[in-house]
């Protein structure tokens, strides 16, 4: 999945960069619906992340998916400080864990401020966890920080993004 995103993420990242997702025209249909299917499943999965690492059994009673949107947009939750007992099986595995760690830092650099904040609030903990465990060495910390860094530099402007991204650097 992190290949697929990420070349996703490339090819629309080239239409912005190539001018081809700004200019007026009916021609360009394909290439908008591209840039919302891809963010659309980026988003899809950093929830399914977020529940699979972070997620502790929040409220559960039913509501449907408006019901979640009005509510996480009404009252944005805190970023949660630790991984759940499910999230630390899953950095756990030997294949997984780092793949869901590069999953997540990747996402902080997509062409996306939502996802970029959403891996933010992912990335703290799943780091936390992985450090705790002995899971992550001076390399994997200096990538880490080279990720937040771009990603200061790709959503910088945006105030939220800016102080989580901040955040997660400084811890």
């Amino acid at each position: 999945m992190l290949v697929h995103l990420s070349q996703r993420w490339e090819y629309v990242t080239s239409l912005y960069e190539s001018g081809k997702l700004e200019e007026e025209g009916g021609s360009e249909s394909q290439e908008v619906l591209e840039d919302m299917l891809v963010r659309h499943l980026t988003r899809e999965h950093l929830e399914l992340l977020k529940i699979s690492l972070v997620d502790t059994a929040g409220g559960g009673g039913g509501g449907g998916e408006t019901g979640d949107m009005e509510e996480e947009s009404a009252a944005p939750q805190r970023a949660p400080e630790h991984v759940s007992e499910l999230g630390a099986l899953v950095l756990a595995v030997p294949v997984l864990g780092p793949t869901v760690l590069h999953t997540i830092l990747r996402a902080l650099t997509w062409n996306d401020s939502t996802s970029s904040l959403r891996a933010c609030a992912l990335a703290l903990p799943a780091l936390r966890a992985a450090l705790a465990a002995g899971r992550v060495g001076a390399a994997d910390a200096s990538g880490a920080l080279a990720a937040v860094l771009q990603a200061l530099r790709t959503h910088g402007q945006h105030d939220a993004n800016q102080a989580a991204l901040l955040a997660l650097a400084v811890q």
